[in-house]
């Protein structure tokens, strides 16, 4: 998949919502309910590296003839080893399929797109699976794409039942699986609590709650009037030394400029990708500002035929090892789990194997 189709992918995508709340962002309009319609008011924006490498996957394991990289053939053969284990037992498998929660009057409130859903043949729950690349999440029960999922799964397909709803994400360190068994009681609460949100989204007066969460994945923190307000606001207050004020002084000092700086990061980033495209199209229409071409950045992909030129140019397979880099989470998934890798590290022949340095000390709210 070219990365013209990926994006042409994801242009689809977002005319598929038609505009409304998906799944996916529900949990940003429960933070910020007027995100929502600020969000309309943003111009579109470009995919991310990060965006791209997910859609290829996902785009993979629909069946579409993609081509992956190694690395994210794995992360694509670990999804399917899930879906063998999870699905075992069910039928009627839907997979990339797009359901809308309609209200009475026909008026479409919210959508959800699902990686694979089914119904167990054994217990005639649902299940349902959603695939996720990086970080993942952290629980299943309290998470909106998973209640709205449930939801909709829930209605369109298998009525009266319960939802099993399972967040499949081999490189997340909260687990490569996290599940939620949601019951007919969960699933009327979580019903509640989703259209409570999407009433409140499309209020004439939707409120604005602009904060770390909220304003990390928003398209319109560029020129939200309300994310900028607790930029300025936290810049007035921080005045002196830290040195002459009280500890709860400190501590606001220091919670208010983390929140300010994260917004002037993610405006700066939003703004300067549509600079990026006014100047492509023409160079003067940003006075004193122009583009420059991105550096070239090449890789070895292939280690094994890298070896084979190296060997083959004369370099000895010590020396070539000497020169790769392997990272310490991908040393410990090769060569087994931590509880064996620890052992065979107490071997004073394998002492030196991973190194250890301190970073910079962290600060965390206690």
């Amino acid at each position: 998949m070219s990365k013209g189709e990926i994006q042409e992918s994801l242009k689809q995508e977002a005319d598929e919502r038609g505009g409304k709340p998906s799944a996916s962002g529900i949990s940003r309009i429960a933070l910020c309910p007027g995100s929502y319609q600020m969000e309309s008011q943003a111009p579109p924006q470009p995919s991310s590296p990060i965006a791209e490498r997910g859609t290829r996957i996902h785009a993979f394991m629909e069946g579409d003839d993609v081509v992956l990289s190694n690395e994210e053939q794995a992360v694509a053969d670990e999804l399917k080893e899930f879906d063998s284990l999870i699905l075992h037992d069910c039928d009627e498998l839907i997979r990339e399929v797009r359901m809308w929660y309609v209200w009475e009057d026909g008026e479409k409130l919210f959508s959800g797109k699902l990686d694979v859903g089914g119904v167990d043949k054994v217990t005639g729950e649902s299940v349902v699976v959603n695939y996720k690349t990086g970080m993942g999440q952290e629980v299943a029960k309290e998470n909106w794409q998973a209640m709205a999922e449930s939801v909709l799964f829930h209605d369109h397909y298998n009525p009266g039942k319960p939802v099993r709803y399972c967040f499949v994400q081999p490189e997340s360190p909260y687990g490569k699986m996290v599940c939620h068994v949601f019951s007919l009681s969960e699933l009327t609460a979580a019903r509640k609590k989703l259209l409570r949100v999407i009433s409140l989204s499309n209020s004439k007066n939707a409120k604005l709650y602009p904060s770390e969460k909220a304003c990390k994945w928003c398209n319109a923190v560029s020129f939200c009037g309300a994310a900028s307000w607790t930029v300025e606001n936290a810049l007035k207050e921080d005045a002196g030394p830290m040195s002459n004020m009280e500890p709860p002084d400190r501590a606001n000092i220091l919670a208010s400029l983390k929140e300010a700086k994260e917004k002037a990061v993610a405006a700066y980033d939003s703004r300067a990708e549509e600079a990026r495209t006014l100047l492509a199209e023409d160079s003067t229409s940003i006075t004193g500002w122009k583009i420059r071409s991105g550096r070239s950045i090449s890789r070895v992909s292939s280690t094994e035929k890298a070896f084979a030129v190296a060997r083959e140019a004369g370099v000895s397979t010590e020396d070539f090892l000497k020169s790769c880099s392997v990272t310490t989470g991908r040393f410990k998934k090769l060569v087994g789990d931590r509880g064996a890798v620890s052992d065979m590290l107490m071997n004073p022949a394998y002492g030196d194997v991973i190194s250890i340095t301190q970073s910079k000390p962290s600060l965390l709210k206690s």
